[in-house]
């Protein structure tokens, strides 16, 4: 890795696209290296069930023998990436004060993006290294014309529009995304969330604060599943049965600060 030296001063996005250049040139094992180490300057990498619409997704190299089935599906490594936001601003601009609670405006949506590392990349079946939305955290606002005492934010995690899915695999990992990437995502759309407000009537200042304390607040728990019960994995059941029972075993829709 002695080459890899000279370039210290890149930021992680750019060893990650010089490798995904390599690769694409036939140069994987310079590529997976660049891709790794821009990970180690990075975000790290945490433990994940790796889900799509089909369910779990199993090692590549495995046929659907059910004897191989139990060793292929286990957590696999990613690295996160980058959040965006969502929210629709469309809506709020003509809106009145008095319909807002009633609208689809009043939640917010933080969609976090991941990448399979290069072991990860090379051992399943996955069709490119770019970035996997595995997860949204909603904050959605409850009574929010009411009295300032009654307006609360409850957090929920989901991933409804995206052909995959995923969620912490350990208590570790969960812990580092909620330590070292979620506060500081919520912090980094504070003024986004005020404009996106003020468009409306609504108090906007104690909002975004209710929103930036929540994540203290939610439960690690509801961060991670530490294993996949046998029956609702595909080993017990045929692949597409599997898919919502998973879904709502990683997604339940209960308030992640309870």
């Amino acid at each position: 890795m002695k080459w890899i030296k000279k370039f210290e001063e890149l930021s992680p996005e750019t060893y990650r696209t010089v490798g995904k250049q390599l690769i694409q040139k036939g140069h994987s094992t310079r590529g997976f290296n660049m891709i790794d180490h821009s990970i180690k300057i990075g975000y790290g990498i945490v433990n994940m069930w790796f889900a799509d619409d089909n369910g779990l997704i199993k090692r590549g190299d495995k046929d659907d023998e059910s004897s191989k089935r139990a060793a292929s599906y286990i957590p696999r490594t990613f690295s996160f990436i980058k959040s965006e936001i969502t929210f629709n601003e469309a809506c709020l601009k003509d809106i009145d004060v008095d319909d807002f609670a009633d609208s689809e405006c009043h939640s917010i949506n933080i969609e976090f993006y991941f990448s399979p590392t290069a072991e990860t990349f090379r051992d399943m079946k996955i069709e490119s290294l770019d970035e996997v939305k595995l997860f949204t955290i909603t904050f959605t606002l409850i009574d929010p014309t009411g009295d300032i005492a009654d307006r609360k934010i409850q957090a929920h995690i989901n991933n409804i529009k995206s052909s995959y899915y995923g969620i912490f695999s350990d208590r570790k990992s969960a812990i580092y995304f909620k330590k070292n990437i979620l506060s500081k995502e919520i912090e980094k759309y504070e003024d986004k969330i005020l404009d996106l407000l003020t468009l409306t009537e609504i108090p906007t200042t104690e909002i975004v604060e209710k929103i930036i304390d929540l994540d203290k607040n939610i439960k690690i728990n509801n961060l991670f599943r530490s294993e996949i019960p046998y029956t609702i994995s595909p080993i017990s059941m045929s692949i597409g049965s599997s898919k919502s029972k998973l879904y709502n075993y990683f997604f339940p829709k209960n308030d992640l600060t309870k």
